[in-house]
Parts: structure tokens; C-alpha cells; sequence
């Protein structure tokens, strides 16, 4: 029987199937997360610190040398992205495994985890021209409302101050939208091996008239994934010299140091996030598709 409720579930019902289904397999889910993770906090350190020591703050570089070590910095962190995303895409098989009533085993999550990856990379392509596109809007609307309420006789400074409220809360306004829109892209690819635009629309059709919804759970589970972290680097930047004033001083001890907290964190609150997701993710289709009594029927004929 699949640790997935086969019925709608309301928000709070969402989050605690998510904990149980965490709690499930937890030695599990954080192998997965610990193993994949850790290269990418190794890529993105090398990365920061790198761009630290060649551009300290203390001193004024030339265009050319802040571009390259910008250029190089970006290219450590796309890495690091990288990497990361093969371990969401092993946690998100692993999770669809055991909704089929299957543990969620570290080898074969990672095997499928790899051979979706130039899928899950072509989704994360395409989502971001999509969220580039959104911004775009966003900013010519509120450029042309700020512009014409100039024009109307607004005033300068009022102008100004309602441009720049307004381009707050579009943008807080076009997250949330693009947010919910795009929280089933990796389910999809994952779960129904969509290809990386039809995984895109297949989350904008589940979400549809849902979009509230899913904004206020995956903003929870958001806090919860962040707020150890923050935590943690409030306490090295508030509480101890973990890092100098300028960057180029940084203690590289100390750095990584803190990036192992950061992991040992994230191992723990990535699983978390996305079974957040996962159960969204089937609870959309049971509300849309009646995806229960699917799942019902392939396990009376014996189907996986």
C-alpha cells in the first residue's frame, strides 16, 4: 500500500504527510541529499572564495580583472547548480519509488537521477527564460504606469515612490505566480518522463486554479528549508569571527568550517522540501485527474 494518502488533502494534511513521509525513510532520503550535495557546496565555496581573494574588498581592480574572476566565480556556481540538481532529481525519484511502495534505494536514484539530467537541465533552461520573460513584463508594466501617472501631473517624487512600490510588489506578485506555476516541472520529468517543455506545461496545468495553494505550502516548506541555514550563518557572521570584515581576509578553515554545518543542514531539510513538493504533486493530480482511483485500479491488476 503507497505511504501517499490516495485522497485530496487540505494544507495542514499536506504538511504532515510530508513529515511522515520524510520520517519513512530518513536514513535514506539524507544519504541521497549528503552525497549529491556535498560537491556542490565544494564547487560554490571554491567559487566565493576564489572571487574573495582576487577582489578584495580593500583594494580597486581593473573592468577586465573583476569580469574574469566574475566569469569564473559564475562558472564554479553553475557547477555546484549542477550537481545540486542531480541530487533534487535522486530525491524526487527516491520519494516516487516509495509512493509506489517501493524504498527509495541510493543507487537506482541516482542512476535515473543522471541519465534525466540533460531533461531536468533543459526544464531549468527554459524556466528561466520563462522567469526572465515575467520579469520583463512586470517592469515595462509598472515603467509605463509610473510613466503616465508623471504625465497625468503626479509629481516627480510621488511618482518615483509609487514606481518603485509598485515594481515591490509585482515582482513579489510574479515569484509568487512563476513559483507556483513551476512546482511540478521536476515531478513531471521525474514521474510521467515528460520532456523539458511538456514538463513545464504539465505544471502549469496542474496548478491551475490552485495557485494560492501551492504558494502557502511551498512557502512553509521554503522557511523550513532556509531558516536553519540562515540560522546558522546569522550566528558566524553575528556571534564569531567565521569571516573578517573585508572578504579577501577570510579564514578558509573557517569558511568551510561553516559550509559543513550549511550541508549537514541542508542534508537534512532538502528530503523535507521536496516531499513537500511530491505531495503537492499527487495531490493535484488526484484533484484533477483522479489519479486515486488510477492507482487503485493498476494496484488491483497487479501493476507497479
Amino acid at each position: 500500500m503507497s505511504i501517499v494518502p490516495q485522497r485530496p488533502l487540505d494544507f495542514g494534511e499536506i504538511l504532515d504527510a510530508a513529515f511522515h513521509l520524510y520520517r519513512r525513510d530518513f536514513f535514506d532520503y539524507t544519504i541521497v541529499a549528503v552525497v549529491g550535495l556535498a560537491p556542490s557546496y565544494v564547487l560554490m565555496g571554491v567559487g566565493e572564495l576564489g572571487l574573495a581573494s582576487r577582489l578584495p574588498a580593500s583594494s580597486i581592480a581593473a573592468p577586465a580583472e573583476v569580469a574574469s574572476a566574475l566569469l569564473a566565480t559564475v562558472g564554479w556556481i553553475a557547477a555546484g547548480g549542477v550537481v545540486a540538481a542531480v541530487a533534487w532529481t535522486a530525491l524526487t525519484v527516491g520519494i516516487a519509488a516509495r509512493a509506489q511502495d517501493r524504498r527509495p534505494a541510493f543507487a537506482p536514484s541516482y542512476r535515473q537521477a543522471i541519465g534525466r539530467m540533460p531533461v531536468v537541465l533543459g526544464a531549468a533552461a527554459l524556466a528561466f527564460l520563462l522567469a526572465l520573460a515575467v520579469a520583463a513584463v512586470s517592469v515595462l508594466v509598472v515603467g509605463v504606469a509610473g510613466t503616465v501617472a508623471f504625465l497625468a501631473g503626479a509629481g516627480e517624487g510621488f511618482a518615483a515612490v509609487g514606481v518603485v512600490a509598485a515594481l515591490v510588489v509585482a515582482t513579489v506578485l510574479a515569484a509568487a505566480w512563476f513559483m507556483s506555476s513551476t512546482f511540478a516541472v521536476l515531478p513531471a520529468v521525474v514521474v510521467e518522463k515528460a520532456g523539458p517543455w511538456g514538463a513545464i506545461r504539465r505544471s502549469f496545468r496542474l496548478a491551475r486554479k490552485a495557485k494560492l495553494r501551492i504558494f502557502g505550502v511551498l512557502c512553509i516548506a521554503s522557511i523550513m528549508l532556509a531558516l536553519p541555514s540562515l540560522a546558522l550563518q546569522s550566528f558566524a557572521y553575528g556571534f564569531s569571527s567565521f569571516f573578517a570584515t573585508e572578504p579577501g581576509a577570510m579564514s578558509a578553515g573557517k569558511y568551510w568550517l561553516v559550509q559543513v554545518g550549511q550541508l549537514a543542514l541542508g542534508s537534512v531539510t532538502t528530503p523535507l522540501f521536496v516531499s513537500c513538493t511530491m505531495l503537492l504533486y499527487y495531490d493535484r493530480r488526484i484533484r484533477t485527474e483522479a489519479y486515486d482511483l488510477e492507482a487503485a485500479a493498476a494496484a488491483i491488476g497487479g501493476n507497479p
